[in-house]
């Protein structure tokens, strides 16, 4: 049902805590890690600006007729 990487965010959601980290991790620097998360950021800061509010959203999608 979800993407593999989806999971983290799922069982975050609920509350589920990882005990530690994938060791693959170690393989990237700092500074790479920092970067991605920094592409990751700017990405959702665009998508904010351009997506509706919730109230926005159900007025259009969702109003009753």
């Amino acid at each position: 049902m979800f993407a593999e990487p989806s999971w983290l965010q799922v069982m975050h959601g609920q509350r589920i805590r990882p005990r530690g980290y994938h060791p693959l991790v170690d393989l990237h620097s700092e500074q790479k890690v920092a970067e991605f998360l920094g592409s990751v950021h700017g990405v959702i800061a665009r998508c904010v600006e351009v997506v509706p509010d919730h109230d926005a959203f159900i007025a259009r999608n969702c109003a009753m007729a």
